[in-house]
């Protein structure tokens, strides 16, 4: 099923709060100080920084929402994720993992926001 228009444009400019040195270098670090963690301890440190970067670099946009519930969603849709995620335990190179984590969690984190914010919007639309 194809996206609709707004949503593909919301899509992109939340996950544009991660490009460059800032989004991505967090939640790459967050990957890197819970190394000794087990795969979902790294991921649900990962979301966390994810959220908390997203929540700073796109507060106009996501101000109404709250990061606890976008948090939950991510975590939900990698726990869905489960056994396909396991495949990153087999990427024995960590820079390497590194980024294939990193880029995963931008992702999920990133349409979490933009499912949340439609929501959000479309019952602010439908009650006024």
């Amino acid at each position: 099923m194809a996206k609709r228009a707004s949503t593909r444009g919301l899509l992109r400019g939340l996950y544009s709060g991660f490009q460059g040195k800032t989004g991505m270098h967090q939640i790459a670090k967050a990957f890197y100080d819970s190394q000794r963690l087990t795969l979902e301890e790294q991921l649900r440190e990962c979301v966390s920084a994810a959220v908390t970067v997203l929540a700073l670099i796109r507060n106009a946009k996501l101000g109404a929402l709250d990061t606890a519930e976008i948090e939950k969603r991510a975590r939900d849709k990698l726990s869905a994720a489960g056994e396909t995620l396991r495949s990153f335990e087999l990427v024995k190179d960590f820079e390497t993992r590194s980024r294939l984590v990193t880029q995963c969690i931008a992702r999920v984190v990133t349409e979490s926001a933009a499912e949340i914010f439609e929501a959000h919007f479309a019952t602010v639309h439908l009650q006024t």
